[in-house]
């Protein structure tokens, strides 16, 4: 008779130091997808298994199985040695259990095969790999016991610490602490780390997982694991906004992605490494993460929470959350988000949302949070210290938040709608109900002559540049030519006291400030 070998994966999502990390990307997986195919044995003699558990926290992290067709079952939540358990009832005594965890990716079946032959040929009640072979680096990590030895220690030990790790009471009975060799194991691999437990061991193990497509225990010792050299340098002042470049934005320009790697192109000429995108920028985020990958360059990003629309149901609002997150880190092909925006006012309102969004940022997914807003209302959600960034129309015209520019010392402010989204252009300025707001024009038009601006861009740019608070400006650009104005805000000198007073009175003169609502065009 066959002794049936079981390979169970005890998988969760929630960790707290790094959160919901089962369903972070590792190339074009997940990292619970990863670990399953690279150690996946299934014909007459090996079954292998996801062990998860049986709530609702863990309901994302079920999609992804059964998206992936990977075979699953649920347990107990808490007890997982229960869970182990509750899976093996109805298998035989004798049959041999391999258990693996999911934050170890780079166990692989042949791995599993030669822990198994250790422990078959010298008849071993349990065997450890880290204990029991030599060199062996942390996070290859096997166990292989009889399944017996589970019900054993469900029936004479009923501690806390046995229950959460499984094996605690095994290892303790059964553990010998001889060691066996393994000649592909070299002394310095013993002090390689090769389990991802925080945000930095992701950012690590990611580039190398992708870098090397087949490795396994046999050349583990000839991989570099070197710390992560950040390469994108200093973060330009100009971001180049996304939403032109995943979705027709007032513009007819059709969307593909070889016109995203023009624009793209061009920025980098231009020296920009930053870009603001959000998931609902149509292709945005794919396109700018299918560059990366291309070119090997790696952007700043600043992106944005999907609205939430009103939900209070906590469930819904950390899968929501979860999928947002973890869905533009993928789309991106990047291991953190530099600034990630909430853009709905109603969502600012949500304690839920906030305290969830925090579990991210403590792992270090998220490096600064923010908000994304339109009216000066929605100001007082700053208060909140979660927050360290802000991001507000502000251009020539549109003035509603230059009290707030003016005495910020605490935000980083990004502004947009620099060129009143396109229609301040470089030989005229359009704006609603012109005939109302002719006079404006005239007086501008007067301004822009008196002081010797060549166009309107530069005296916009030179408008804006005035106000020494502003940390970050976003332009969006339709065609990769057009990202030659980026030279004209470059260039453009601040205002002085005189000229800014000036233009000043003769925006505030006018009654444009009642119809400068963009979105209301």
């Amino acid at each position: 008779m066959i002794i049936k070998t079981y390979v169970l994966i005890q998988a969760r999502l929630g960790s707290s130091r790094l959160y919901q990390k089962n369903l972070l990307p590792i190339g074009k997986s997940s990292l619970i997808e990863f670990c399953y195919r690279n150690v996946c044995l299934n014909n007459e003699k090996f079954k292998t298994v996801v062990l998860i558990p049986d709530d609702n926290k863990n309901k994302l992290l079920e999609e992804e199985l059964k998206k992936k067709k990977i075979k699953y079952f649920k347990g107990s939540e808490t007890n997982v040695l229960l869970r182990f358990s509750q899976y093996l009832i109805n298998k035989q005594e004798n049959c041999n259990v391999v258990r693996l965890t999911s934050d170890n990716p780079f166990v692989d079946r042949g791995f599993i095969k030669f822990c198994l032959k250790i422990y078959e040929e010298n008849n071993l009640d349990y065997f450890f790999s880290h204990d029991n072979l030599k060199y062996n680096p942390y996070g290859l990590s096997v166990e292989v016991f009889k399944a017996c030895k589970i019900f054993e220690s469900i029936k004479n030990s009923k501690s806390k610490k046995n229950q959460e790790h499984v094996t605690t009471y095994i290892k303790k009975k059964y553990s010998k602490r001889t060691k066996f060799f393994c000649r592909y194991f070299k002394k310095s691999c013993s002090k390689l780390n090769l389990s991802i437990d925080n945000h930095n061991d992701f950012r690590v193990i990611k580039r190398v997982l992708e870098k090397n497509k087949f490795i396994n225990y046999k050349n583990i010792s000839n991989i570099s694991f070197d710390k992560i050299q950040d390469q994108k340098g200093n973060k330009s002042k100009i971001l180049i906004g996304g939403v032109q470049i995943g979705k027709k934005y007032f513009s007819n320009e059709k969307i593909t992605q070889k016109r995203a790697n023009q624009i793209l192109n061009s920025a980098i000429k231009n020296k920009i490494n930053f870009i603001d995108t959000a998931s609902d920028y149509g292709k945005s985020e794919q396109f700018i993460g299918n560059f990366s990958l291309k070119k090997n360059f790696s952007f700043y990003i600043s992106t944005k929470l999907n609205s939430l629309k009103g939900h209070k149901n906590h469930n819904y609002i950390r899968d929501k959350i979860t999928r947002s997150v973890i869905n533009s880190l993928k789309l991106l092909n990047v291991d953190q988000l530099d600034y990630f925006f909430i853009h709905n006012p109603k969502d600012l309102k949500n304690k839920l949302i906030i305290d969830e969004l925090q579990k991210f940022k403590k792992t270090g997914l998220i490096k600064k949070l923010g908000i994304s807003i339109y009216e000066t209302k929605d100001l007082k959600f700053l208060k909140k210290s979660i927050f360290e960034s802000i991001q507000i129309p502000f251009n020539l015209f549109d003035h509603r938040f230059i009290y707030f520019i003016k005495k910020n010392k605490k935000f980083k402010i990004f502004v947009r709608s620099l060129l009143l989204r396109g229609n301040i252009k470089k030989n005229n300025i359009l704006l609603p109900k012109k005939n109302k707001y002719s006079t404006l024009l005239k007086k501008i038009e007067l301004f822009r002559k008196e002081y010797n601006y060549k166009n309107y861009f530069d005296l916009s740019f030179s408008f804006i540049n005035s106000f020494k608070s502003i940390s970050y400006f976003i332009l969006g650009f339709q065609k990769a030519k057009q990202l030659k104005l980026l030279r004209s805000l470059q260039r453009a000198k601040p205002m002085n006291k005189e000229k800014l007073k000036k233009i000043l009175f003769i925006i505030k003169s006018s009654s444009v400030s009642e119809n400068i609502d963009l979105r209301k065009w």
